[in-house]
């Protein structure tokens, strides 16, 4: 199947050519890398203590546990469920547009996704978070929603039961931000089929799975280490009201339009908007139930107190989609020749410019949280040099570093990481210009490697002696 070939290049070329980055992706290389050690497939771990702050609910560790089984401690290993989750949404999103809308509507809104650097790149699709997880679970509860609302299947609404539980237990509470979009869309399209619903045994039974599975989790977690339910209270539900360290202002995702991961797909989706809520064709109550579900998710998002960047990526599919069926009503008159020349020619640029962007896993190190000392690691890591006894000196975040220090002991090197006890002999690496000034004027040192700022010294001899 040709859309494999930029699935492969755009989403896994090169996933693993790039080292742990400093928050939320080294906090999940840390919990996952630690849950393989201790053999823990529930409980996170960071720093060899079991932990409920900063912590996911499970799905997100339980496949990259699994990969760290089969392919070992390393970078590959903890994206790929992200990427993987990336791919099958645009599959699902190819095929969900041709069985609602036409051929043309899959190519358009697969490769709109595809192209999408938001949903593509660094935090998402190519990330260790459990982004793109949580956008794949969302979309498959908007597929499911919408196989209930078309033929009234029972099955179908057990089934979205699980999906929403499913998204609690890959991303919490964020899981959960369809559901008023649902609600919202049978008020208004589908009213006269509400009584019928409350009285259907299978209704009770999806709210039961949707919120049982959630609870039972909670149950766990709490018992095996209290404080969970706290923190999900804090950390989760707080994030609406709450500023969390993280405030926005009420524009921040309009703003966000206007930056490049999102501007390319920024007026077309609008479009595929508003003419969702216009058009007058047959198959357009598909393409209003998606807009219905986009517009309450994203107001949701606004008005929370707490905003990410990463918080829009359920968003991607379901405009990729209206972009599609916008794209079906406008080629639908034209010859498929010519349809194909015109996606060609709209998706050459985008496609190129996303190549560039998914290959080139570059950052700039964030202020005073540099992570050049994370960066020698990865490239030393992606060599046969030995650092064993390396003692890392570092003032910034530490995750991407326990996590390098994990990885290399499953490669038979110890690493140790801000162990102050330093010795005449002994081999430092340090990125940061207190560490720098404090071993240069204590010690007579010798530099026997280097990357950017990042200098490992050997000690020869104190100064005072």
């Amino acid at each position: 199947m040709f859309l494999l070939v930029p699935i492969y290049v755009f989403i896994f070329l090169k996933l693993d050519s790039f080292h742990v980055m400093i928050w939320d992706e080294s906090y999940f290389a840390v919990h996952a890398t630690e849950m393989f050690l201790n053999n823990s497939w529930l409980l996170p771990y960071y720093d060899g203590e079991p932990i409920n702050g900063g912590t996911k609910p499970p799905i997100q560790y339980l496949f990259q546990i699994l990969f760290i089984h089969i392919l070992g401690i390393n970078e590959l290993a903890l994206r790929l469920p992200s990427a993987i989750a990336a791919a099958v949404s645009v599959l699902i999103v190819f095929h969900f547009a041709r069985s609602r809308f036409s051929e043309t509507a899959a190519w358009t809104s697969s490769f709109v996704l595809l192209t999408s650097a938001a949903f593509i790149h660094f935090h998402t699709g190519r990330g260790m978070e459990a982004d793109a997880m949580l956008a794949l679970v969302m979309l498959l509860q908007v597929v499911v929603f919408s196989q209930f609302v078309k033929y009234n299947s029972s099955k179908s609404l057990i089934l979205l039961g699980f999906m929403i539980a499913l998204g609690f237990l890959v991303k919490s509470i964020a899981g959960f931000m369809f559901v008023p979009g649902f609600v919202i869309y049978m008020l208004i399209y589908e009213r006269n089929r509400i009584e019928s619903l409350f009285k259907s045994p299978s209704f009770y039974t999806a709210i039961v799975i949707a919120v049982g599975l959630p609870i039972a989790y909670i149950a766990y977690r709490e018992w095996a280490l209290p404080g969970f339910i706290d923190f999900i209270m804090e950390r989760h539900v707080g994030r609406f009201s709450n500023e969390l360290g993280y405030y926005q202002s009420a524009h921040y995702y309009f703003k966000l339009f206007t930056t490049h991961r999102f501007l390319i797909w920024v007026v077309p989706s609008l479009a595929s908007l508003y003419y969702a809520f216009v058009s007058k064709d047959k198959l357009s109550q598909e393409a209003r139930l998606i807009a219905v579900i986009a517009l309450c998710y994203f107001v949701l998002i606004n008005i929370s107190n707490t905003k990410y960047e990463h918080y829009f990526n359920p968003l991607h599919p379901l405009f990729a989609l209206m972009i599609g069926f916008m794209g079906y009503s406008i080629f639908r008159q034209i010859s498929n020749l010519n349809t194909i020349i015109m996606l060609a020619i709209i998706f050459s640029i985008p496609c190129y410019i996303m190549f560039i962007k998914s290959q080139s896993n570059y950052m700039e190190p964030l202020g005073d949280h540099n992570d050049n000392s994370t960066r020698y690691l990865y490239a030393i890591s992606k060599t046969d040099k030995s650092i064993d006894g390396l003692k890392v000196l570092d003032n910034g975040f530490d995750a991407p570093l326990i996590f390098y220090k994990h990885k290399f002991a499953a490669m038979g090197q110890n690493i140790t990481i801000n162990d102050n006890n330093i010795e005449v002999g002994d081999h430092v690496l340090t990125a940061n210009g207190e560490f720098h000034d404090r071993l240069n004027n204590e010690f007579y040192t010798e530099h026997i490697d280097q990357l950017n700022k990042a200098i490992v010294y050997q000690i020869n001899a104190r100064k005072n002696e």
